[in-house]
């Protein structure tokens, strides 16, 4: 196996400003070998990529867990304006957790300002363990993905052993409660202002487009969950998917499959055996231990 070469040009001194975009440039070319991990046995270049990113963007002592590939091109409905977008997990240092200097999360973006990402922007945000938790335990839709995402090693620019732990005991991090509040309400909240604007203008936007594939999207995975245990990536309903962004189908195709599904799926949810009824906190509380 050829050893990876990009980390090498980056394993010079420069000022922080520097860093944000040198990650953008390092991703940017791993792009390029389609998201593959660097390999296990190349442990050199994997070990730099870890102290780069945990020495130029995260706090002293703070510990990278992974660093993923979300958004469209995780789920397959990426089109030809598609941004990147990649999340990372850390662990808090234990300095920042005594003096309650904990961050939540650490964002940084090839975007200047607040102009709208174009095909060639990257966005990248570290979250802390604790808030992936917290969010998991909500049942925030964006973090069950991010933590089934962690099964393949394709899905992951980089990825610890330890980060494989929170998808082996994922089950143990959200509950019914969280699904049908959260995870229902949104995609609920979102086909239902999409329609009651439609009525309202008898028209509609390319962001309503992207909002409804956003429910639509939120649907499938969680019938997914509920049928499989898991979630693959790509998303076998991808081409659906971005036909609703696309404006190649009957909106209310995509609307009309909605209103069938959600019902079944509280039901379905309701009856889960292997989904907590209640999230255990002193679960919770032993795995954030673990890795410290």
């Amino acid at each position: 196996m050829k050893k990876h070469s990009y980390l090498e040009k980056y394993r010079t001194n420069n000022t922080f400003e520097d860093y944000s975009k040198k990650l953008l440039d390092i991703i940017a070319e791993m792009r390029e070998l389609k998201y593959k991990e660097i390999e296990e046995n190349d442990k050199s270049d994997k070990k730099a990529l870890q102290n780069f990113i945990e020495n130029k963007f995260l706090r002293e002592g703070d510990k990278l867990l992974s660093l993923q590939v979300v958004g469209s091109f995780l789920h397959g409905t990426d089109t030809i304006n598609s941004d990147y977008d990649f999340k990372g997990i850390f662990i808090p240092s234990k300095k920042s957790l005594l003096l309650k200097e904990k961050r939540q999360s650490y964002k940084f973006s090839s975007t200047k300002n607040a102009h709208k990402n174009g095909n060639k922007d990257i966005d990248i945000t570290f979250y802390s363990l604790h808030f992936v938790l917290e969010k998991l335990a909500q049942g925030d839709f964006n973090f069950l993905e991010l933590i089934f995402a962690l099964r393949e090693k394709n899905n992951c620019v980089y990825r610890s052993k330890r980060a494989k732990c929170l998808y082996n005991n994922r089950f143990k991090f959200f509950d019914k409660e969280g699904l049908r509040h959260s995870l229902l309400g949104f995609i609920k909240n979102h086909y239902l202002n999409i329609n009651d604007k439609i009525v309202a203008r008898e028209t509609y936007d390319k962001s309503d487009l992207k909002r409804l594939a956003h429910a639509y999207r939120a649907l499938i995975m969680l019938q997914e969950v509920l049928n499989t245990k898991n979630i693959l990536f790509p998303l076998k309903g991808a081409e659906f998917i971005r036909n609703i962004k696309e404006n190649k189908i009957d909106i209310f195709r995509a609307i009309e499959r909605i209103e069938k599904r959600l019902p079944v799926l509280k039901k379905e949810i309701n009856k889960s055996s292997f989904i907590l009824e209640e999230v255990n906190k002193k679960d919770i509380e032993t795995m954030i231990l673990s890795f410290y």
